[in-house]
């Protein structure tokens, strides 16, 4: 296990696993979360597009465009 560099607390061993390199636990992370899916906008290729959760007009638009291909 190991400690937090910013608040000291323990990084659980699962984050470790994932991330061998990390300093910081989840919450002192300054990693940003993101909704992301893939758009079909064209029938031989698609693409990953990502948008921020808090965002809702942007995660309604990108819901629309996954739904559009179905």
């Amino acid at each position: 296990m190991r400690t937090c560099a910013r608040c000291k607390s323990m990084i659980p061993t699962s984050r470790l696993e994932v991330l061998p390199e990390t300093q910081t636990c989840v919450t002192c992370s300054g990693v940003q979360k993101y909704v992301g899916a893939m758009v079909y906008d064209h029938k031989t290729a698609g693409r990953v597009v990502f948008v921020r959760p808090e965002n809702k007009q942007a995660v309604h638009t990108l819901t629309r465009f996954v739904n559009r291909g179905r």
